[in-house]
């Protein structure tokens, strides 16, 4: 009898398992014919000078001495290069990674459950529920949110290796704890909340906190995990501030307060009503700040919590959900503000499950009583399993690129100086010229302090030449914080077309302080002292050295040849400056535009003509 019940129970498990594979791959399976999006995923997969294929030593090492994107995670770091150099540089490798740690955090959170609880049928809608929702979407459909679904897997397996170390108490299960934990934080530093979590699975279902001798108790043996904490928010701080991407001060302490009451409220709706989700929220504006929503806000979890803590006897669920809920979002929650969003669904990841136990183990509670329960319950679970796994569906579709993306950012949210910027950016690449300057202005005015979306538009105005104005959003931009190597080589540019080359010179050198590797800034600043009609502005040598270095980052750039040829012909070098004009006009490919090789042709024509020789001393 005892057999065939363990038989049945391990039939459930894997039918339950086949579930969550089966939910997960309807709702993200379409992302193998997804695209990377011009939004982080540009810096991380495409512009990463570490992604070259290969995965060697040196990449092992730097991961853990190097900040990666404001952050301290190598493990991230770790992970992106292995994918990339096992699957090559094609989206799809890395966003089915991104789907199979998702997968496997939904599993092992489901294991760690029924270790923790023994309770079957809640801890299968805990795992289903998070497979499917909505709110998951960005972590799992943007490949550079890696690091939460590489994150979610080693707290999950953290959460199995407690609830293993709580049934048998020893040195390996309690280094297997350690490992998984610190290898969360190591994904993702938000994972620094993680021993608090498992104080809380202390509280229940564990029930070892009693008295405040078991406190201390539970605190002291988890002490490793709070030194790891430390280490790994240390390093995330250093990270932040060394990149800027700290934006506390753009905001003051009362409007991040109110903020964050908005956002608590806003994670609990979507939790339960998850529709609108966009990739950016805008901070809220100074009139919903000054509304009485944010205080209403802060008095409903106010009363949530005194209610958890009121029911802690007869509803302990709900206690150590609500609280893990409300624990673990701490460091997202944009007190210590890093980005420009209001809130983001990728922050819900984990916070999540503190709200699904409260949920699972508060409706088996309300249906105990009902005679149906054993029907009741598994219907309301497939209803809303089923819902949640067609609203996700729907969501990921939004992913397929940063044009869907982002076009939908505006639908779900109204004005979006972050979804109109992209879309600027992205009808600009692809020469929509008239729709990109409409989304840029757009964005400049509703965010008119926002320095990206200026430097965005004036990039975008040098381009199509009306440079006194692009020169007017730079100046704004760089007062406003943009980022100085742009706002200098867009002055440069700007300079270099107006005819001022002193200016011009004094701008690309700046920009080459700040980015000296930048083969275009170094090509524009070789040009000048190559080519330039004023005598005292020539410098030969200095030329070709940056057209040198230009060539270095770019091989074969017929422009950067050009550049170089004519560097040669201003030291006089003739011969090389005619070898490397015709590579120049070899390098030019089929579609090239016949005023431009024409162009090029007259060039090495001109180093082709002989000259006098130079008057005897």
């Amino acid at each position: 009898m005892a057999c065939s019940a363990r038989e049945n129970r391990g039939a459930k498990t894997w039918l339950v398992v086949a579930l969550i594979t089966l939910v997960t791959g309807f709702i993200y399976g379409q992302i193998r014919d997804h695209e990377f999006i011009d939004y982080d995923d540009i810096g991380y997969f495409i512009n990463d000078p570490r992604l070259d294929g290969q995965f060697t030593l040196d990449d092992l090492s730097s991961a853990f001495t190097e900040s990666y994107y404001a952050n301290w995670s190598p493990m991230t770091s770790i992970s992106i290069r292995a994918v990339e150099a096992a699957h090559g540089p094609d989206p799809a490798g890395q966003l089915l990674w991104n789907l199979t740690l998702h997968l496997l955090t939904s599993t092992l959170l489901f294991a760690a459950l029924i270790t923790l609880t023994g309770q079957f049928g809640p801890s299968a809608f805990v795992a289903l529920v998070f497979a499917a929702h909505p709110l998951h979407v960005e972590s799992v459909a943007w490949a550079s949110q890696r690091k939460d679904v590489l994150a979610g897997a080693f707290w999950a397996a953290a959460l199995l290796a407690y609830g293993r170390y709580r049934l048998r108490a020893n040195w390996p299960r309690y280094l297997s704890l350690f490992a998984f934990s610190f290898l969360a934080m190591l994904s993702k530093p938000t994972a620094v909340s993680l021993p608090i979590t498992l104080l809380l699975l202390d509280y229940w279902p564990l029930n070892r906190l009693r008295s405040l001798a078991s406190l201390g108790k539970c605190i002291f043996e988890k002490w490793p995990l709070y030194l790891a904490s430390i280490v790994a928010s240390a390093a995330t701080l250093w990270a932040q501030g060394a990149a800027g991407a700290r934006q506390t001060g753009w905001h003051s302490l009362s409007d991040r307060f109110l903020n964050a009451g908005l956002s608590y409220v806003t994670y609990l709706s979507d939790t339960f009503w998850p529709t609108r989700l966009a990739v950016f929220y805008p901070y809220p504006n100074a009139e919903e700040l000054a509304s009485p929503l944010p205080l209403v806000a802060w008095l409903a979890l106010i009363f949530l919590s005194l209610a958890s803590l009121y029911w802690r006897s007869r509803r302990p669920y709900f206690a150590m959900g609500w609280w893990w809920f409300v624990l673990t979002l701490i460091p997202m929650i944009g007190l210590i503000q890093v980005g420009t969003q209001g809130h983001a669904d990728r922050y819900m990841y984990m916070p999540m499950v503190g709200l699904l136990i409260s949920i699972a183990w508060g409706v088996r509670g309300l249906l105990s009583s009902n005679p149906w329960r054993n029907w009741l319950a598994p219907i309301l679970s497939a209803a809303a399993i089923l819902t949640l796994t067609a609203l996700a569906h729907q969501q990921v579709g939004h992913w397929k690129n940063t044009l869907h993306l982002f076009s939908h950012a505006l639908e779900a949210t109204g004005p979006n100086a972050v979804a109109h910027r992209g879309l600027g950016v992205t009808h600009w690449l692809a020469g929509n010229r008239v729709v990109a300057e409409q989304h840029l202005r757009r964005a400049v005015l509703v965010s008119p302090d926002w320095p990206d979306a200026r430097l965005s538009l004036a990039l975008a105005l040098t381009q199509s030449g009306r440079f006194v104005e692009a020169r007017t959003h730079l100046l704004r931009a760089q007062s406003d914080g943009a980022d100085p190597g742009r706002v200098h080589g867009g002055l440069g540019v700007v300079a270099q077309q107006l005819g001022q080359e002193n200016a011009a010179i004094r701008e690309y050198q700046a920009a080459l302080s700040q980015n000296p590797d930048d083969s275009e800034l170094a090509n524009n600043l070789a040009w000048i002292f190559a080519t330039s009609s004023r005598p005292e502005l020539r410098d030969a040598n200095s030329a070709i050295r940056l057209a040198d270095q230009a060539l270095k980052a770019a091989p074969g750039n017929p422009d950067y040849l050009s550049t170089l040829a004519a560097a040669y012909a201003a030291a006089g070098r003739l011969g090389d400056a005619s070898a490397t004009q015709v590579r120049a006009i070899h390098a030019l490919g089929p579609d090239t535009d016949p005023a431009k090789l024409k162009a090029f042709k007259a060039g090495l024509e001109r180093y082709r003509e002989p000259r006098a020789p130079s008057p005897s001393p």
